[in-house]
């Protein structure tokens, strides 16, 4: 910034103000980035959000591999009952 006038008014021109707006943009950028790290702002919200989806992909996972299981076991039970059948 340049010094003061004789008027007492700040002597400001664009390309101060423009460097000002470059500084402070910056260090608020910086502070909301921090704050994303930690999970104070959205982060915890994105952090739910994805720990439900992968909760309900597992979950979905491990009921079709039970489901999967189920199918082959009982095939395998009923595959003496059919060779018996097709010996009679």
């Amino acid at each position: 910034m340049r010094p003061l006038s004789k008027g007492g008014k700040c002597d400001f021109s664009l390309f101060d103000g423009w460097f000002l707006i470059l500084i402070i943009s910056g260090l608020m950028s910086f502070f909301v980035e921090g704050l994303v790290e930690k999970g104070m702002i959205f982060g915890r919200q994105l952090s739910w959000k994805l720990l439900f989806r992968r909760d309900r992909a597992e979950a979905w996972l491990y009921s079709s591999a039970r489901e999967y299981a189920g199918l082959r076991k009982r095939k395998l039970c009923n595959l003496p009952l059919a060779t018996e059948l097709l010996d009679l």
